[in-house]
C-alpha cells in the first residue's frame, strides 16, 4: 500500500488522465466511453482500504476538475460525497468477491455521474436533465464497469510490492 502523495500514485494518476483525454477518445464509440481515473475510487476502497479513499478521491476530483469543461468543484464534490458512501458500504460487505466489486463500482460510478448531473444546473452549468443525460451517465457506468477488471490488474502490477534484494541474492 503506497503513500497516497508518493511519486509513483502521482505519476499513475496523471497517466490515467493523459489515457482518459488522449487515448480514450479514439476508442470510444457511442455506447463505450470509459472514465479510468474514477476507477483509482474503488480501487482504493477496496485494496488500500479506508484510510486513503477520500483523500484519493479529493485528488481524484480537482484533477477532473481542472481537466473538464465544468464549473470548478462539481466533480471534486461529486467523487469526494460518493467515495465517502463507498467507503461505508465497502466496511459492510466481502470486499474481496469480484461480484461485490463489479456492483460495488457500477453504484458508485451511476452515482458520481447522477450526482453531476443534479449540483452542474445548481452551480449555473449548462446540462438540463433529460432521459437522455441519464442514458449517458448509465452507458459511462456501465462501460466503465466493463473495463474495470484490467485496470485494477494494471494497477495492482503497478503498485505491486518489489521484492527486496536478499544478501546471499548478491553474491550468487
Amino acid at each position: 500500500m503506497p503513500r497516497l502523495f508518493s511519486g509513483r500514485v502521482i505519476f499513475y494518476l496523471i497517466f490515467l488522465l493523459v489515457v482518459d483525454f488522449c487515448l480514450m477518445p479514439l476508442v470510444r464509440s457511442g455506447i463505450f466511453f470509459p472514465v479510468l481515473l474514477y476507477l483509482m475510487v474503488p480501487y482504493a476502497a477496496f485494496v488500500w482500504r479506508w484510510e486513503k479513499t477520500t483523500a484519493l478521491a479529493l485528488v481524484i476530483g480537482l484533477l477532473r476538475d481542472l481537466t473538464v469543461n465544468h464549473p470548478f468543484g462539481i466533480e471534486t464534490i461529486a467523487v469526494v460525497v460518493t467515495a465517502h458512501f463507498l467507503d461505508i458500504f465497502v466496511h459492510k460487505v466481502e470486499r474481496d468477491a469480484w461480484a461485490v466489486r463489479f456492483m460495488m463500482s457500477f453504484l458508485f460510478l451511476l452515482s458520481v455521474g447522477m450526482l453531476i448531473l443534479v449540483i452542474e444546473p445548481m452551480m449555473g452549468g449548462r446540462v438540463f436533465l433529460s432521459w437522455g443525460t441519464f442514458l449517458e451517465v448509465f452507458k459511462m457506468a456501465v462501460s466503465t464497469t466493463f473495463v474495470m477488471p484490467v485496470v485494477f490488474f494494471c494497477t495492482a502490477l503497478f503498485f505491486r510490492d518489489r521484492a527486496p534484494i536478499r544478501q546471499y541474492e548478491l553474491f550468487g
